[in-house]
């Protein structure tokens, strides 16, 4: 069993459902999750460098 590192994630999705599953998920495995269901807002809190992984919805209004 590998040791994991703090890995930030940036999850964009307009469900929020989808993004609270996701979150909870994610969490519970060690990974840092900024969830944003705006993608507005979520390009505003995005910087190179800042995610390890962005995990976004293509469907979006």
């Amino acid at each position: 069993m590998s040791t994991l590192t703090s890995k930030r994630t940036l999850l964009v999705d307009d469900e929020q459902d989808v993004l609270t599953v996701f979150k909870k998920a994610l969490g519970s495995k060690g990974y840092e999750v900024d969830a944003f269901n705006d993608p507005t807002k979520a390009l505003i809190d995005f910087a190179p460098g800042r995610y390890d992984i962005v995990i976004t919805d293509v469907k979006m209004p």
